[in-house]
């Protein structure tokens, strides 16, 4: 039980180029003189969607490890 405890618990990272695209899009934002209220809007929102991809990855880690297991 303990195994299956701390596989609930890893830490999903974005890739780079996940990380990339976001902060070339933020440049671009800056660029085009975007105000600081929608950059901040546009990196929360970015924030927002990360953590529902995260749990998606997390949720289909377990149900597969479970379906093999």
């Amino acid at each position: 039980m303990a195994g299956h405890s701390d596989s609930l618990h890893k830490t999903i990272v974005p890739r780079a180029r996940t990380l990339r695209k976001a902060r070339e899009q933020v440049k671009q934002m800056v660029t085009d003189g975007v105000s600081l209220r929608r950059i901040k809007s546009y990196l929360s929102r970015w924030c927002a969607w990360w953590v529902r991809t995260a749990q998606n990855q997390e949720l289909h880690g377990v149900v597969y490890s479970g379906m093999l297991g």
